[in-house]
């Protein structure tokens, strides 16, 4: 019994100390974005992927940046914590996203011009000369899923996404296409699509 209230407690404990290097991650880089070369509404929906201990007691808190409700791809920052004291940090978060998103057209929501299932059908082609039309089967947290048994047996997913590419933003979607049970092979493409004019 006082063992099964000692590991409980420490489970409890460790939760808890994993929550406030969660919070201090996203606190710290919200005090300092403009020394990081950010502004303050890049950094305003930082989410939290992943946060772990090393064996010697380093947390390490991965965040992943979102404007506007859309990941901004492959943009992290992480953050490595001692005793609860910063010891490192790599920061690769986009700045002024939302200025260079309105360089790039449109405004935040504006929809882009290639609908999910459009950019799946694209990706397809990339990967096996498929018949039919993929049929969209739910929606989940902004990712739609789809089944198309001629490309894959397993569902396929496309998830719109922000993208660096150089100096500009733009609109894409994440495809994945997993073809494992079928040739080995697994699919992640982007698809990019500029957002939809809208003409008067």
């Amino acid at each position: 019994m006082i063992r099964t209230i000692i590991t409980v407690f420490l489970l409890f404990a460790g939760a808890v100390l994993f929550a406030q290097s969660d919070d201090s991650a996203k606190d710290y880089l919200y005090k300092h974005h403009a020394a990081l070369g950010l502004r303050a509404s890049d950094v305003s929906d930082l989410r939290v992927t992943d946060s772990y201990p090393s064996p010697d007691g380093t947390e390490h808190v991965y965040l992943a940046q979102y404007f506007g409700g859309l990941q901004v791809f492959d943009a992290q920052a992480i953050l490595h914590y001692k005793e609860g004291r910063l010891v490192s940090k790599t920061v690769d978060l986009a700045a002024g996203v939302a200025e260079r998103l309105k360089e790039a057209g449109g405004s935040g929501t504006t929809p882009p011009a290639l609908t999910a299932g459009q950019a799946l059908i694209a990706a397809a082609r990339q990967v096996t000369p498929a018949f039919g039309r993929p049929i969209a089967t739910e929606l989940r947290e902004g990712e739609a899923f789809f089944v198309w048994p001629a490309v894959s047996p397993e569902p396929l997913q496309a998830k719109l996404v922000i993208v660096r590419e150089r100096e500009r933003l733009q609109l894409a979607w994440r495809v994945l296409i997993d073809r494992h049970a079928t040739d080995g092979d697994y699919y992640l493409m982007l698809v990019g699509c500029r957002r939809r004019q809208d003409h008067q």
